[in-house]
C-alpha cells in the first residue's frame, strides 16, 4: 500500500503546485531592481537588464502612465544611454504642430528656457493645460537636452492637442513659405475665431467646439487661401488640424467614440516614422501604455500591435508606481486605495527608493506552462491583460506631479 500513498500523495501536491495563484512572491522571481542618480548613472542588475533589452530589439516602445517626474527621467536616461546602440530616431505623443516647435526648442541654446517660453505664450490659462501635452516641465525639458546633445532625431505620432490650437496657427504662420509671394492670409481672423471658440466652450456644455470651427466661413476661406498659396507644409499643418477636429468632434456624433480614429491616425504616423529608420538604426518611442499594449483595446489595435507586424524587432513595457507623493500625504496604492487588489502582485513590487523591472515575458511563460494560475474574480482581466499585452513592467519609485515651467504673472 505504501507506494500507493506516495503517489497519491505527488498527484497531490503537483495538483496544489498547479493551482497555486500569482503573488508578489512568484513576481519577485521575475524581478529587477535599478537606481538612476540626478547625474545619470544607474547601479543595479535592473539597469543591465533593461539595457541588454534594448540592445537587443530595434524597436523600444516606452509605454507611460503621464504627469509624473520618473519617467521623463527614465527617458533621458535611456537615450543617452541608447544613443550608442543605434537608437538615432525618438518618437512621442505629440501632434505635428507640436512636434514643429519642439524641434526649435532642441535646436536652442538651453531647450528648457525655450520651452518655457512656449508654456508662458500658450498656457490655456481656463483650461490651467499646457499647450503641448508631456512635454511641460523642468524633467520633460531633460529629454529634450538628451535629444540635442545626441543628436537625436525626433518625431509626433498624436493628431494636434484641442488646447494648442494657438501654438498651431502660430507655427503655421511661421514656416518659412510665407516669405515667397503668395494671396494674403486672415490670421487675425483666424485667431479670433479659436479665442471664441474656447471661450464659448467653456460656458456652453452642448457646444460642439469642433464642427463649429469645421463649418465656420473663415476657417472655409482660410483654408481656400492656404492651399491657393501652393506651401505644401503649410497645407501638410492645416489638413492635420482638420483631421484632428473631425477625430475630436466624432465624439459628438450619435454613437461616437473618437478613439478608434485617434488610433488610426498614430498608426499611420507610427508607419511613417518606420520609414525612416534604416536597417542600423532604431527607434525609441514614449507613449501612454495603452497604446503600447498588443491586443485589442477600447476598440482598436495600436502601435504595440502594429510593431509585431513589421519585420522589426519590438519590445513593449507598461508602467506603473506604488508611492505617489501628494501636497498632503504620501500614497501607498498597495494599503492606501480601495482598487490595490486589481494589480495586487505587482503593486506590491514597487519600492519607495527604486525601480523595478518585471519580466513579463518569463512570467507569461511560467503561468502557460500552469506554474500558478490567476485569481478568477475580477482582478483576473486585468492581470491577464497586463501578462499578455507587454513584456517587461517597470514600477517607478517615488514619484510626484511635474509643475509646468512659466514664468509668473501670466496673463490669460
Amino acid at each position: 500500500m505504501k507506494p500507493f500513498f506516495l503517489l497519491l500523495f505527488s498527484f497531490l501536491i503537483t495538483k496544489v503546485h498547479a493551482q497555486a495563484v500569482l503573488d508578489s512572491h512568484r513576481v519577485a522571481k521575475y524581478s529587477y531592481t535599478f537606481n538612476i542618480s540626478p547625474e545619470g548613472q544607474s547601479e543595479g542588475d535592473g539597469a543591465d537588464s533593461l539595457l541588454s533589452i534594448a540592445h537587443q530589439h530595434q524597436l523600444f516602445l516606452l509605454g507611460e502612465y503621464h504627469g509624473g517626474v520618473q519617467i521623463p527621467q527614465l527617458t533621458s536616461f535611456l537615450i543617452r544611454q541608447l544613443a550608442p546602440m543605434g537608437y538615432k530616431h525618438h518618437a512621442a505623443e505629440i501632434g505635428p504642430a507640436a512636434q514643429s516647435a519642439l524641434r526649435q526648442v532642441i535646436q536652442a541654446p538651453d531647450p528648457a528656457e525655450a520651452l518655457q517660453q512656449i508654456n508662458d505664450r500658450y498656457y490655456h490659462r481656463v483650461q490651467e493645460s499646457e499647450p503641448i501635452p508631456f512635454f511641460m516641465g523642468k524633467q520633460d525639458a531633460l529629454i529634450l537636452q538628451a535629444l540635442a546633445d545626441e543628436q537625436i532625431a525626433f518625431y509626433g505620432l498624436d493628431q494636434e492637442y484641442v488646447n494648442g490650437l494657438p501654438l498651431w496657427l502660430n507655427e503655421l504662420k511661421s514656416l518659412p513659405c510665407w516669405l515667397e509671394f503668395g494671396p494674403p492670409i486672415s490670421w487675425n481672423a483666424m485667431d479670433s475665431l479659436i479665442d471664441k471658440a474656447y471661450r464659448r466652450d467653456e460656458t456652453d456644455s452642448r457646444f460642439n467646439m469642433f464642427a463649429y470651427l469645421l463649418e465656420h466661413d473663415t476657417v472655409r476661406q482660410f483654408k481656400e487661401q492656404v492651399y491657393a498659396h501652393g506651401c505644401a507644409q503649410a497645407v501638410a499643418l492645416f489638413d492635420a488640424w482638420e483631421e484632428s477636429m473631425k477625430i475630436y468632434g466624432s465624439n459628438y456624433q450619435r454613437g461616437g467614440y473618437s478613439h478608434a480614429k485617434r488610433v488610426s491616425y498614430i498608426r499611420r504616423k507610427f508607419e511613417e516614422v518606420l520609414k525612416n529608420i534604416t536597417p542600423n538604426e532604431k527607434l525609441l518611442v514614449r507613449i501612454g501604455a495603452l497604446h503600447t499594449a498588443r491586443s485589442h483595446r477600447l476598440g482598436a489595435y495600436d502601435i504595440g500591435n502594429l510593431s509585431q507586424t513589421r519585420n522589426l524587432s519590438s519590445v513593449s513595457f507598461t508602467t506603473t508606481n506604488r508611492y505617489y507623493q501628494t501636497e498632503d500625504a504620501l500614497i501607498d496604492r498597495w494599503k492606501d486605495r480601495q482598487d490595490r487588489q486589481t494589480q495586487f502582485a505587482f503593486y506590491q513590487m514597487g519600492r519607495k527608493d527604486q525601480w523595478v523591472l518585471i519580466n513579463l515575458r518569463r512570467l507569461r511563460t511560467a503561468w502557460q506552462k500552469g506554474d500558478f494560475q490567476l485569481a478568477n474574480d475580477y482582478n483576473y482581466h486585468l492581470l491577464r491583460q497586463i501578462i499578455e499585452d507587454y513584456d517587461y513592467l517597470l514600477v517607478s519609485p517615488t514619484d510626484q506631479d511635474q509643475t509646468i515651467l512659466l514664468h509668473s504673472g501670466i496673463s490669460e
